[in-house]
């Protein structure tokens, strides 16, 4: 059974298809990075999964229907980190990624030792555990993406939906940030990921979904996706390409003379 299966999946945004008839299926202890120009449907994709927004077709979380789930019910089996890290309320970090817990506690209820080990857990995964006693709209935009994605991680749900989890991080954090996802995948958890750098994706991910508009659509290991030469007809890049300690990368080089606007 797939952790995440997608079947003729189709939204429109805006009166523009953005995407059209799109079928995957993601695995346990899978990191499927989505990729794709700016508008292929990246983020739509993540939304539409958790019906955030209107669309077509079916999407199965853990072999259930999520049409027919409650918001309560599907926020247990999967954990979203939006692309959007801002945040409005001058809460706590370790109340923000408490947060995490809602979907598991009795209405109104406190939180149980579990719920407290659970955070305590999440911020030290996140690298967030000296952030526990500030203020979220005291942190820096990369602080604020980490507690985010504690927030999450609080929750301990088998699929897990980042969009752009390393926006805003410097190296060391984003290769931090990467390599947790991958650990996740290691124990048995799932992780679709978008991301805008091309190398993270090749190094990280245990396959690429990669988006060019509605009804285009491909996946596969990155080897395979991400060559370069279909690097320039997406993106219109030359791009390097190679392997190094076992694990592939990607370099984006230049811009083609001709290509993807």
């Amino acid at each position: 059974m797939s952790a995440l299966s997608v079947e003729g999946l189709s939204v429109v945004r805006g009166g523009r298809p953005v995407l059209s008839g799109l079928d995957l299926a993601v695995g346990a202890g899978e990191v499927l990075a989505v990729v794709g120009p700016n508008g292929a449907g990246k983020t739509t994709l993540l939304q539409a999964a958790l019906r955030l927004l209107p669309r077509e077709g079916r999407v199965l979380v853990a072999g259930r229907d999520s049409a027919r789930l409650s918001r309560r019910d599907l926020a247990r089996l999967a954990a979203y980190v939006p692309q959007a890290k801002s945040v409005d309320w001058p809460l706590g970090v370790e109340e923000t990624v408490a947060l995490g817990r809602l979907p598991f506690r009795a209405l109104l209820g406190p939180p149980s030792t579990e719920d407290r080990q659970a955070v305590d857990r999440a911020l030290a995964r996140a690298a967030c555990t000296a952030l526990r006693g500030r203020r979220v709209t005291e942190l820096s935009g990369g602080e604020r993406t980490r507690v985010l994605l504690a927030r999450a991680l609080a929750s301990e749900t088998a699929l897990l939906l980042v969009d752009e989890p390393v926006s805003g991080l410097d190296p060391r954090h984003q290769l931090g940030v990467m390599e947790l996802l991958a650990d996740l995948a290691r124990e048995g958890r799932t992780v679709v990921c978008v991301l805008h750098d091309l190398a993270l994706a090749a190094r990280f991910a245990t396959r690429v979904l990669l988006l060019n508009g509605p009804g285009r659509a491909i996946v596969g290991a990155s080897e395979e996706v991400l060559a370069p030469e279909r690097l320039a007809a997406v993106y219109g890049i030359e791009a390097l390409s190679g392997s190094h300690e076992g694990s592939p990368f990607i370099l984006p080089w230049k811009r083609t003379a001709q290509g993807a606007q």
